[in-house]
């Protein structure tokens, strides 16, 4: 008799339908995605797992087409919003370093000097957005010199010149992110 049983489908109650939707949710989705399979299939409820089944397809394409659109598509929306993210830190650090110059009478000799001088919440700014994609990995490292924003003294403490190295990582290439002149300061933005 209790093999018959089990070939039946269980109620799941609104619970289940509940954890169901909630595998829509996208990213998140995918936790609430295997837990409601493993529930329709002890159930043996063929709506909650199909509805779960198409929750987690549909979260792994929306996933996978984020990564593509956030990491690999070169020239796309998100290269131009690392550009700016770029811009913006380096306009944030003109006057740091010019603060610096103020203290010290002399210009860091890296960006690091003024990274360990910054809260660590705000390190952040001293890192080139443009080299965030897929071949690194994120981490913001102050040894990893690859991911901090090209800064050079110019001469004898005459000027600084900041730029983004682009999503090519190569410094002096057409993809180099710049900004404009920022008046007061020794920033040389035409080097």
């Amino acid at each position: 008799m209790d093999e018959i049983e089990e070939q039946y489908e269980k109620p799941v109650g609104c619970l289940g339908f509940a954890v169901g939707l909630l595998s829509f949710i996208p990213g998140l989705g995918l936790a609430f995605g295997f837990i409601g399979l493993v529930w329709g299939i002890k159930t043996n409820n063929i709506l909650l797992k199909g509805t779960v089944i198409l929750s987690l397809v549909l979260n792994i394409i929306g996933l996978s087409f984020m990564y593509y659109k956030s990491y690999i598509e070169v020239d796309g929306e998100w290269d131009a919003v690392r550009e700016q993210i770029a811009k913006k830190n380096m306009y944030t650090l003109v006057p740091l370093i010019e603060a610096h110059k103020q203290k010290t009478h002399f210009y860091p000799k890296s960006l690091k000097v003024i990274a360990y001088k910054l809260p660590e919440t705000k390190r952040a700014i001293v890192f080139d957005a443009t080299q965030w994609t897929s071949r690194s990995n994120m981490e913001l490292d102050l040894n990893k010199d690859d991911l901090i924003l090209h800064y050079e003294v110019i001469g004898a403490q005459e000027g600084f010149h900041l730029r983004a190295k682009g999503r090519d990582g190569t410094l002096n290439t057409d993809d180099d992110v710049l900004i404009g002149a920022v008046s007061g300061t020794g920033f040389v933005h035409d080097y």
